[in-house]
């Protein structure tokens, strides 16, 4: 009977982390890097085959793929898959109007970007997208996240003014490429290649 199959806490993460991974886009090679840990090691956790991980590894694999390890009492029920609820949501009034309203905010946001990408290459600055918006997943809450690869001689305050100038009140996030972790900058910079698609395709 179902009921009578033990829980695989190990085996319900690896599972959790392979489908983060593949809706990033990553491959296990990537997301190895990105972590600091063996490409085999990435591999047997997403299959729950790892003999031993420390607490911290797996931090550092969950915080590449942008998730939060979080401790629950026994037998909570488990979070609802992304697919599922959205899934749900289409097929409810209010739940299309929420995507409906997504998709408006991501068009105005890809205009804001254009503007504010441009503004940034006449000072000099070399600047790309990355984050939600750059992976495909923009939603109501999201906001736009910069990587600025060359100051150009600008402070950074200077070019966060520049930026929210060019926003006009959307919230925006600006990573400086010079203080990213070096073993995830690979990664942000994979990122910035779908955003500049993106932002060329709309």
């Amino acid at each position: 009977m179902m009921d009578n199959i033990p829980y695989d806490p190990i085996a319900t993460l690896g599972r959790a982390i392979g489908a983060a991974r593949r809706r990033a886009g990553l491959t296990k090679t990537a997301l190895a890097r990105a972590s600091g840990l063996s490409r085999l090691t990435v591999a047997q956790l997403e299959a729950g085959t790892v003999s031993d991980l420390g607490v911290r590894k797996v931090e550092r694999v969950l915080r590449a793929l942008g998730l939060a390890l979080r401790v629950e009492p026994a037998g909570a029920e488990p979070p609802t898959g992304v697919a599922r609820v959205r899934g749900a949501a289409e097929r409810s009034p209010l739940g299309r109007l929420m995507i409906a309203r997504a998709s408006e905010r991501r068009a105005r946001a890809l205009e804001l970007v254009r503007a504010t990408l441009g503004r940034l290459r006449r000072q000099g600055v070399s600047a790309r997208v990355v984050g939600s918006l750059a992976k495909g997943g923009f939603h109501v809450g999201s906001d736009v996240d910069y990587l600025i690869e060359n100051r150009a001689g600008l402070s950074e305050s200077r070019i966060v003014t520049i930026i929210e100038a060019a926003m006009r009140g959307f919230p925006f996030d600006a990573i400086f490429a010079e203080r990213a972790d070096p073993r995830l900058l690979e990664l942000i910079r994979e990122e910035a290649e779908r955003g500049a698609s993106a932002v060329r395709a709309a």
